[in-house]
């Protein structure tokens, strides 16, 4: 799923945009991420988009379960809580926006964890469960 913006052309204007001072830029509202950095007005317009694309593929999640891996490539690391019968099950995978894949797959129930092969993000969270189906299955 694309959103038809590409992060290149959006950095392109943003850096263009700030050399014709039209664009500021309050230091105290950036967001910070998780080793403490201050995310850039395109670091953050790009996890929106990230957002946006996995809300689209029906997968909730807040921008602070998603950073930056590549803004050249779109990709993104994302750490998804999925309901899973009586509890959540904790999904970490990378995020392609350009093809809209789940790739790197691992998840954790309740201190199991376990590999899925990579899907559609579309299709994630029917992966997920049915690998955790068949490691059960299998330990039976």
């Amino acid at each position: 799923v694309s959103s038809g913006v590409k992060i290149s052309d959006l950095h392109e204007a943003v850096e263009e945009a700030a050399k014709e001072d039209s664009l500021v830029v309050d230091d105290d509202v950036e967001e910070e991420g998780e080793e403490g950095e201050t995310l850039s007005a395109l670091e953050e317009f790009a996890i929106g988009l990230a957002v946006d694309g996995l809300e689209e593929a029906e997968l909730e999640v807040s921008e602070d379960q998603i950073s930056i891996i590549d803004l050249d490539k779109n990709l993104f690391a994302v750490s998804y809580e999925m309901d899973y019968q009586a509890t959540v099950m904790f999904v970490e995978f990378i995020y392609d926006q350009d093809n809209g894949s789940a790739t790197e797959i691992v998840a954790d129930l309740e201190g199991t964890l376990f590999v899925v092969d990579d899907v559609l993000v579309t299709e994630l969270e029917a992966a997920v469960k049915e690998e955790w189906n068949l490691l059960q299955l299998s330990e039976e």
